[in-house]
């Protein structure tokens, strides 16, 4: 036990020391090829993901060219961070690890779009470069959703072996011992390294613009390929959430290019803001025109409307200060006789855990990025530039849709914090120099969007 302790300890040395030498573009780049899977290490408390991040967090204080304190679309996602750590006072378990993770890893999207934004601002090429460590995955997290869902039986024996348990963590023995059931029990659902179709569908929708968005950027035409592939696998995981968005938000992001000239260009703005009610709208509506749809939809579709009608009650009861962390576990029973899911919609479980002043923040968050990607893609000259940046949009727009039906936020989750960095990095270096990020971005895009560099397959 001595010797493993050493060991362990001489090796964690030496990764700070690796880090603390490499370039913000290499740190990204290893956060890239661990965001799927985390790799979760027997006898670790966190995944080696989580650990990273925290680790180029601590660097990125001591390291110039890391620009954290700049962007400043991300204040209402430190203000959130801030509101759930003061909510500890009022949860009903304070300061709890599962509590201090949320916090963790939203601050940690945060540093990873601070390094996104620096490593575009230096060289957008670099960005390319960083994003290519995540598309070995992506093709490998496809091949097994695809094989498990055409071969359950396979499926199972993954989650249950020792492979599972290193690439997916606990989640995946839940899934055998009833400590965390999940959709891919289902024989006609699939997720890969996911255990919820649901969110592994969003992985792929959200890999397929950014696939798009890096072609756009330079990177070989294998990308559209590997774009193809990404938007295949969202209808092999059978997310009917995921069906929906993999048809409408292609023809978003060909459509919003398109918009910002001529008369359609009053529209732009206001389409854009009403993307996330309509994306929410929008699988209802199908249940409503395809009765196959319906029928398979019921469950998941009424049980959240059931769960929003009981936020509703509970909002009335805790308006200002939400019910804090674990409230609202403890709580929805009285509304609905009987203990539920969360609340599967992020704005929803942002006031559950700190109140109104949270719920707000989102919002803010989401305003202020809509409102800044439209008006840079009909500021923007540059037909590529509009369709990069359209790209970006429609990556987060996938996750933010997502998340207002399905428990994740607005970054997605863990796993796919690194894409919504990239995402909002490639709007930048798409648009121009972000106001304080770096003024000489503005020389660079010029070889982002026009020059055909290739970059590394």
């Amino acid at each position: 036990m001595l010797m493993l302790s050493l060991t362990a300890a001489v090796l964690g040395i030496a990764v700070i020391a690796w880090g603390f030498h490499l370039t913000p573009a290499q740190r990204l780049s290893v956060a890239a090829f661990l965001a799927v899977p985390q790799f979760f290490v027997p006898g670790v408390p966190v995944s080696l993901a989580d650990a990273w991040i925290a680790l180029i967090s601590v660097l990125a204080f001591t390291d110039k060219r890391v620009r954290l304190g700049r962007p400043s679309f991300l204040l209402p996602v430190f203000i959130l961070a801030g509101l759930y750590l003061v909510a500890q006072l009022w949860s009903e378990a304070p300061f709890s690890q599962t509590n201090m993770l949320v916090i963790f890893r939203l601050l940690g999207f945060a540093v990873l779009t601070a390094y996104a934004l620096s490593v575009a601002a230096d060289d957008p090429k670099n960005l390319l470069r960083s994003f290519r460590w995540a598309v070995p995955w992506i093709l490998i997290q496809a091949a097994l959703t695809s094989a498990f869902r055409f071969n359950p039986a396979l499926e199972a024996q993954f989650y249950s072996s020792r492979v599972g348990d290193f690439l997916v963590g606990s989640a995946a023995s839940g899934l055998t011992n009833g400590l965390a059931i999940n959709n891919v029990l289902d024989p006609v659902k699939a997720g890969g390294l996911y255990v919820n179709a649901n969110v592994a569908s969003m992985y792929f929708g959200v890999a397929f613009f950014l696939l798009l968005a890096a072609k756009r950027a330079g990177a070989s035409r294998w990308y559209y390929v590997w774009a193809l592939i990404s938007w295949a696998a969202v209808w092999t995981t059978s997310s009917k959430t995921g069906a929906a968005l993999a048809l409408a938000l292609p023809v978003a992001a060909f459509l919003v290019p398109r918009m910002a000239r001529g008369n359609a260009r009053l529209m732009l703005l206001p389409v854009v803001l009403l993307m996330i009610p309509a994306g929410v709208w929008l699988p209802d509506f199908i249940a409503q025109v395809a009765p196959e749809y319906a029928d398979n939809s019921e469950v998941s579709l009424g049980s959240r409307g059931v769960l929003w009608e009981a936020a509703g009650i509970l909002f009335g009861q805790h308006p200002w200060l939400g019910l804090g962390f674990g409230g609202w576990t403890a709580n929805i029973g009285s509304i609905l006789g009987f203990n539920s899911l969360p609340p599967h919609n992020m704005i929803i479980a942002a006031w559950a855990n700190a109140g109104i002043l949270a719920a707000a923040s989102i919002i803010v968050f989401l305003v202020t990025v809509a409102v800044s990607f439209a008006l840079k893609i009909l500021a923007s000259e540059n037909p590529a530039a509009r369709k990069t940046m359209a790209y970006g949009l429609m990556a987060l727009a996938w996750m933010s849709i997502h998340a207002m039906g399905d428990n994740t936020t607005f970054y997605g989750e863990t796993r796919t914090a690194f894409f919504a960095a990239v995402a909002l990095a490639y709007y930048f270096a798409a648009a121009g120099a972000e106001p304080g990020v770096s003024a000489a971005m503005s020389v660079k895009v010029a070889r982002f969007d026009k020059e055909p560099t290739r970059a590394p397959r």
